[in-house]
Formats: structure tokens, sequence, C-alpha cells
């Protein structure tokens, strides 16, 4: 029951957090790579169906993926973060260069704990992973 309830608001934060990040999901019916020619609506659709087709191995796929993508986006924050910490303090003398990177580095920080998320996810369900489907 506590996994159950756990399960659920994560994907709804990988979910909505994602398609907060990448832009609506798409709407044009594409495929998807792996997803044996059904088609979807976009990253959201891919989890539905994965999830109304009980396929855990498919879900440990996107969400450690998901996971790797939100860990590049904390990494490119973090590099943003640190161009604004080389640079000189504000002409205007309202903030210093740390002061106008946090902001980034909060960034950063949410990507990271949303890729922790992702890797949650996707260890309960390479748990549920019937054994004849483990590679």
């Amino acid at each position: 029951m506590k996994d159950q309830q756990f399960l659920r608001y994560a994907l709804l934060i990988v979910v909505l957090f994602s398609g907060c990040a990448t832009g609506a999901p798409s709407t044009t019916g594409e495929m998807s790579p792996g997803s044996s020619g059904e088609r979807i609506g976009g990253q959201a659709g891919l989890v539905v169906t994965a999830i109304n087709q009980n396929d855990h191995a498919k879900l440990v796929s996107y969400y450690s993926l998901q996971a790797q993508e939100l860990r590049e986006k904390a990494k490119h924050w973090d590099m943003i973060a640190e161009a604004y910490e080389k640079q000189h303090a504000d002409p205007s003398g309202k903030m210093s260069s740390a002061e106008r990177a946090a902001p980034c580095r909060a960034i950063a920080q949410n990507y990271r704990n949303a890729a922790e998320g992702a890797e949650a996810l996707a260890a309960i369900h390479r748990a549920r992973v019937p054994q004849s489907v483990v590679q």
C-alpha cells in the first residue's frame, strides 16, 4: 500500500516535471523507441501504455532514461551557475555573483532530486520484472 502511494506520487511528479521541462507531450502519435509499434502521445502516453500492459521492463527503461536526462539538465544548470559565479558582481551592486547563481543552483538541485525519484521508480519496477524477462 505504501509502495503504491509512493509510486503514484513519484509517477505524478516525474510526468509533470518532464512535461514542464521538455514541453507539452506530442499529440502527433509519434512512435517511441522500443515501443513495439504502439502509437503513443508523447512520454506520458508511454508510461500509461506500459502501466496498462503491466510492462515493468519498459517502465524500468523509461524511468532510467528519465533519470539520465534529468541529470544532464542538472549539469547544464550547474554550468550556468558557474558562469555567473565567475563573472564580476552585478554592476548595480544589488547582487553578488553567488546571489545571481543561486537560482540556477536551485534548479539544478531540483533536477537532481527528480532524477533520484526516477531512479527510485526504476528500482521499484526492476524488482517487479518477472525473472524470465530479467536481462
